[in-house]
């Protein structure tokens, strides 16, 4: 009966481990890109709109990677302590949260650059998403 706990409890641990995110790499957006330069005013735009759905979605990862964290450190602590290895402690998230937000700050600064009149909203956290105001004319 001990060695099925063992053995189940190791299993657990390899599932819980492999869905966490810590074997997963940050997928940061490059900041610069080549096209930019020759980027329409219209076309910045649309670039603004997509960095601000961008930062958002992964604003609203990791939130949720918070809760789950505290429910598995909870489970663990009262439950079974091998859940413990499954907590996400990496930093993926915050990496590509600063690749999107030095993105979205670069083509503002295009947009200064080209003289575009539309108005921009400066990015909004996570909690704000109901009231997001994206790039407006």
């Amino acid at each position: 009966m001990k060695k099925l706990f063992t053995i189940i409890s190791i299993i657990s641990c390899i599932f819980f481990i492999s869905c966490a995110g810590l074997l997963t790499d940050p997928k940061p957006v490059q900041v610069y890109q080549n096209e930019d330069q020759n980027k329409e005013c219209e076309q910045i735009k649309k670039e603004l709109n997509i960095c601000q759905r961008k930062y958002l979605e992964i604003h609203k990862r990791r939130t949720e990677k918070y809760a789950a964290n505290g429910v598995v450190t909870v489970l663990g602590i009262l439950i079974f302590p091998p859940l413990l290895f499954a907590l996400d402690v990496s930093n993926t998230d915050q990496i590509e949260i600063n690749a999107w937000k030095s993105r979205y700050e670069n083509l503002v600064e295009l947009h200064k650059n080209k003289k575009c009149t539309f108005i921009i909203a400066p990015l909004q956290e996570y909690e704000d998403e109901e009231n997001t105001n994206m790039v407006n004319h």
